[in-house]
């Protein structure tokens, strides 16, 4: 259907302008989560559109406080299952290209079960490591990032030991391993912490930016 106004075609414009808007911000809501970084500054920014609306200040407020309490949760969840993910993926994806450069293991173990499963220790670690920290810190609190990092540190420590045959068989035993396992947990906590302060100064304001433009342009085609 063409405007007479300025002879131009809607109908195909705008579901494309739609699919491209809403893989954009799939993509968005995915960089957000992934990296454990607070989407609220950002959601704030988009207006509620005239329909959502409610005259009525009573039914106005139940249906926000409705409206709060379904988001919070699916927040919730989101924000804590959607690192974990991203750090198996990441986790995966590093035992698979690094396996056949893994000279340490593949000289300690022979070809077999326990080779595999030595070099798929970094699944869980990757897992514990980013999946807890991202899902659990306080982006805003340098004490709560301190605090989750160790605790993250620590978990990916206790995640991989059980799957590292390797790493056992070259230290001796499973008690010495944890010991050397745990003095790389200040390390491991201060990369975190390092990275985590990058991805708010760097990563946010980009974010900030792509979520209003794509607001700006739906509200455009509205």
């Amino acid at each position: 259907m063409v405007d007479d106004d300025d002879g131009i075609n809607n109908d195909s414009e705008c579901p494309s302008c739609d699919d491209t808007g809403g893989l954009r911000k799939t993509a968005i809501h995915l960089a957000i989560t992934g990296l454990g970084l607070d989407s609220h500054d950002t959601a704030s920014t988009q207006a509620a559109s005239p329909g959502d609306l409610i005259r009525d200040p009573e039914e106005q407020y139940k249906q926000k406080d409705f409206n709060n309490i379904h988001d919070n949760n699916h927040k919730h969840i989101g924000n804590f299952a959607t690192p974990f993910f991203f750090g198996l993926s990441s986790g995966l994806l590093a035992s698979i290209s690094l396996y056949p450069f893994d000279f340490v293991r593949g000289g300690v173990l022979k070809p077999g079960l326990l080779r595999i499963l030595s070099a798929g220790s970094t699944v869980p670690y990757a897992g514990a490591l980013f999946g807890l920290y991202f899902s659990c810190r306080d982006s805003s609190n340098t004490s709560s990032q301190a605090k989750w990092a160790v605790a993250a540190s620590t978990g990916a420590l206790l995640a991989e030991v059980p799957l590292d045959h390797a790493k056992r068989a070259m230290l001796g035993s499973t008690r010495f391993m944890l010991i050397v396992g745990l003095m790389y947990v200040p390390f491991s906590s201060m990369m975190l912490m390092m990275y985590d302060k990058a991805a708010i100064k760097f990563v946010t304001p980009y974010i900030t930016q792509q979520c209003n433009g794509t607001h700006h342009k739906d509200r455009a085609f509205s």
